[in-house]
């Protein structure tokens, strides 16, 4: 009986590990190309999305880097950003799907067109079609 309940017990994890959403799990907005990793790329030159998964490293990286300008706006939990090292800008936030946290960041270079509103609106896409909602950062 110890065994059966040891059997259950492990079963139950490993559906939970294999159930976890992860950075590839995320789905391309219509007419985007999934390149895998967490990394979508526009129709329109020069414009993509990128998920990465929530950890130090990565904070460390896209948010809280010398680099890196933030606006945040409390009110939509979506921060815009401009990083003078990369010379991309656009809009970022923290989403939490299946208790797995994301950083998710709709960019594109300084040498684009794509205007703040623009970068805005391909994260409000994105989230509509994998159903998120940013969180608090």
């Amino acid at each position: 009986m110890k065994k059966i309940a040891i059997g259950i017990t492990i079963l139950i994890l490993l559906i939970g590990i294999v159930s976890a959403t992860g950075i590839n799990d995320f789905k391309a907005p219509n007419g985007w190309d999934n390149k895998g990793n967490g990394a979508f790329f526009s129709p329109n030159p020069g414009e993509g999305i990128l998920v990465m998964e929530y950890n130090d490293e990565n904070v460390k990286d896209f948010i809280d880097n010398e680099f890196v300008t933030i606006k945040k706006d409390t009110s939509t939990n979506i921060m815009t950003y401009k990083d003078s090292d990369l010379k991309q800008h656009g809009s970022m936030e923290i989403v939490e799907v299946d208790g797995n946290k994301f950083i998710v960041q709709s960019w594109a270079g300084d040498q684009s067109t794509a205007s703040d509103n623009i970068l805005l609106s391909n994260l409000y896409n994105f989230n509509t079609v994998n159903n998120l909602t940013p969180i608090a950062a």
